[in-house]
């Protein structure tokens, strides 16, 4: 056994050697609400990750109903959805796709639903979407756009129109 004297949790504990021992020290418990929080929407499980110069490929039907592939710049990005800009309106609700490579080359496609289409001038729109599953930690890490590469490792798509209706040559990276 060792030298060291056996302790009693009654025993007070001094702060420093000149402290006085028989001062207690007082643990303060708090209870806390279990009804804060219950007027948000919902609570955010996950960290939105803000995008710079990052482009996503974004599917959608067009007024004909084909599918219309477009190099949009990214706003953010979390592990259940995503935020980018567009150039038309698209109907709340509807089916999408997005199509990206990641910074370790890796293709990433997934679906998801709008959620949200908020017009931010007379061409651009700002899209929002609820992915169809969570996206794996190294997804959420899209590569930066570069001049000749191909932004969907899937599609051949469009470059974002500009406000005068003309296709963007810097590929809308400037819409950030």
């Amino acid at each position: 056994m060792s030298d060291a004297p056996e302790f009693n949790h009654e025993d007070s504990i001094p702060l420093c050697e000149e402290s006085d021992t028989s001062v207690p020290i007082i643990h303060y418990s708090q209870t806390v609400s279990t009804s804060s929080g219950e007027g948000l929407r919902g609570k955010r499980h996950d960290t939105r990750r803000h995008m710079d110069n990052v482009l996503v490929c974004l599917s959608t039907h067009d007024a004909s109903g084909r599918l219309d592939h477009v190099d949009c710049p990214l706003i953010d990005i979390s592990n259940e959805g995503l935020a980018v800009y567009y150039d038309r309106r698209v109907t709340i609700g509807s089916r999408c796709f997005v199509s990206y490579r990641t910074i370790s080359h890796q293709p990433v496609h997934v679906g998801g639903v709008v959620k949200n289409c908020a017009r931010i001038d007379a061409s651009k729109y700002r899209i929002g979407l609820l992915l169809d599953r969570r996206l794996q930690q190294d997804e959420l890490k899209p590569s930066r756009a570069r001049p000749g590469k191909s932004v969907s490792p899937v599609h051949h798509s469009r470059k974002m129109r500009s406000s005068d209706g003309a296709a963007d040559p810097a590929g809308a990276a400037d819409f950030g």
